[in-house]
């Protein structure tokens, strides 16, 4: 555990650039806007207002496409192949849809197994670990993500 740890802290460490590039591409025009709302529009909003529901929303809804262009850039990485910040970029918005519809149902999934009790959410989270990966990857659709997620992780949960 310890030595993944460290090869993915190198990795990052090694292409801090890429990763900034990427994340701040979504997250950067999203804060803007976020502080504009909470200055100017709404100011006198409570600390879980308006603000921090839209926040939620245009994160949940947008982190897809820097996610999936994260995903696909340490892929390569680990390959040792050179990969460009727009290349990255391009992959993560052409699988932003599917992307954003395997993480919201294996969301739903796993908070229904927290409610139910919290041992099998947090089993399902770990079996649905890998579905960006899957999505990236090998371009499955959502429920075959699940599925594939499911056998990638056999064997490795602990």
């Amino acid at each position: 555990m310890i030595r993944k740890l460290t090869e993915a802290f190198a990795l990052f460490l090694s292409h801090w650039v890429l990763f900034s590039l990427i994340v701040l591409t979504v997250e950067l025009p999203v804060n803007i806007f976020l502080n504009h709302l909470s200055y100017h529009i709404y100011s006198d909003d409570p600390p879980f207002g308006r603000v921090f529901r839209i926040s939620s929303w245009l994160y949940g809804i947008l982190s897809p496409i820097y996610v999936g262009a994260m995903i696909y850039a340490a892929g390569r990485i680990k390959k040792n192949e050179s990969i460009a910040y727009l290349e990255a970029m391009a992959v993560g918005l052409r699988n932003w849809i599917r992307l954003l519809c395997a993480d919201l149902v294996a969301y739903l999934i796993i908070s229904a197994g927290l409610l139910a009790f919290v041992i099998p959410g947090v089993i399902l989270a770990v079996r649905y670990a890998l579905i960006g990966s899957v999505v990236i990857f090998e371009g499955a659709a959502p429920a075959q993500s699940r599925r594939r997620s499911t056998e990638l992780t056999r064997g490795k949960r602990w």
